[in-house]
This record gives structure tokens, sequence and C-alpha cells, in this order.
């Protein structure tokens, strides 16, 4: 029931234009704004903004949307937990835009690898670790994690900032993981492997670089050659970048049943 919800609302994201009252986390801000009233630490006051919604969001499943977990009702419920923590913007639809390099703060002289990274970035945010972590724990980890990340994206103090962009480093360290395996087995694997091991060392994995994982991309997209109409030349490398994580996203769906069966088992 897990891979069909994750299925059905990636279809739904990618095809049915997300409303903005959806994409807009501004309830969470008034809630922040809203809660410093009461609560003066900075930390303490983010960490009740996420689990405040979750406690909420549980009630709801346990008294209001209490289904059969093998029932519709059950799906639909996921399917638009799900909806609503993907993106908050298709990929496709940025590049298809012609705004990649403006979304995501890149410059126009900045090497094609930034965008690889760039891209690649927004992807493990905007839909592996909602899925991975929605595997783990459900509609609450999904939405944990969206909550979190926009959070860090959006926090105004630096200091806080840093801290926060450590925890969500330990949280999508897994995630990476999952998304090189992905990669290397939607694309040449001992080529991939042989890239990838030169940046693991022991000091990358104990400070949780994940810089094995954009590396590889970069080396994928590289070898990676797609035809595209001469209009579309000049976004050559977010296209291509974009059908290397789409294949990485046919596997990663593979390895969500698995872990779906073994959490079962």
């Amino acid at each position: 029931m897990k891979l069909l919800a994750i299925i059905l609302a990636f279809g739904l994201f990618q095809y049915v234009n997300k409303p903005m009252f959806l994409r807009s986390f501004d309830w969470l801000h008034d809630l922040q704004q809203s809660l410093k009233k009461w609560i003066e630490n900075q930390y303490a006051l983010i960490v009740t903004v996420v689990i405040l919604p979750l406690l909420i969001l549980s009630i709801l499943m346990t008294h209001l949307f209490n289904f059969a977990d093998n029932s519709i009702g059950y799906l639909l419920v996921h399917v638009a937990v799900l909806y609503y923590c993907l993106g908050p913007a298709t990929i496709f639809e940025m590049i298809q835009k012609g705004q990649t390099k403006q979304h995501l703060g890149i410059n126009e002289e900045e090497a094609p690898a930034e965008v690889v990274y760039k891209l690649t970035d927004a992807a493990l945010h905007r839909w592996f670790a909602i899925f991975f972590w929605y595997v783990v724990f459900n509609v609450y980890g999904a939405l944990a994690y969206r909550l979190l990340c926009h959070i860090s994206q959006s926090e105004k103090s630096e200091v806080i900032k840093v801290k926060l962009q450590s925890v969500m480093k330990v949280i999508e360290f897994p995630v990476t993981i999952v998304m090189t395996l992905s990669l290397a087995l939607a694309s040449d694997f001992d080529q991939i492997w042989k890239h990838c091991k030169q940046y693991l060392t022991t000091e990358t994995i104990t400070g949780l670089n994940s810089q094995y994982m954009y590396k590889s991309m970069d080396f994928a997209v590289e070898q990676c050659e797609i035809e595209e109409n001469d209009e579309n030349k000049s976004q050559i490398i977010e296209l291509t970048t974009y059908k290397v994580l789409k294949r990485m996203l046919v596997v990663w769906l593979v390895f969500s049943a698995l872990m779906v069966i073994f959490s079962i088992g």
C-alpha cells in the first residue's frame, strides 16, 4: 500500500498543477510567530513547531481518518499527505520555464557541475528524502522531514541555520546512500562505483559528507547522452540531469518496495 501511495502521489504531483495554497508554508511561519510569545528558546521553539503539526496529524489519523491499513480511505489520506510534502514545485516545470538557475540560486558563470549538484539537491529535498522517511516512519516521517527542510531553508538566524543544517545532514545521509545505489543500478554500476569510492574515506563518512553522491551524479550526467531539439540545447545539462534523476527514481521505487516488504516481514 505504501508503494502504491508513493506512485500515486508522485504521479499527481507531476501531472496535476499544485495549487499555491498547498505550496505555501505561511501557516508554519504564523505558528512560529504565535509560539514565540511563550517559548523564548529558539531551539525549543523549532522542536515545538515541528512536533505540534505531527501531533495534530496523529490525532486526525487516530480519530478522524482511522481507516483499515488496506482500505481506499487509508490510501487516499496517505496520498494527500505525500502530495502536500512533495515539492513545492516540480523540477521539470522549473526546467521547462527556464527558471532553474533563478530558483536554485545558480550564477550564470558557474560551472555545469554546479547545476548538476543543485538539481540533485533539489531532487533529494523534493522527492527522495520524503519517500525514504515515509517508508521508515509513515506519513509522520514525510511531514517531519518536509517541515524541518523548510525551516532550515527559511531560517534567518545564521547561528540557528548552521545547527539546523547539521541536523539535516544527519537526516539526509542515509538517503544519499540509497540515492547513490540507485544511481549505480540505473547506469553503469562498475563505473559509478569506481568513481564513487575515491570519495569514500573515513573522514567523509564520519563527517557525514555526501560529496560521493554529488560527484558520482556529475560523472553519470557527463556520461549520459540525450537527443534534444536545438531550442533546448541551452538547457542540456538540466535536461540530462533530470533524465538521470528519473532513472534513479524508478530504481528507488524498487528499493521502496523491498523496504516495505522487509518491514512487513
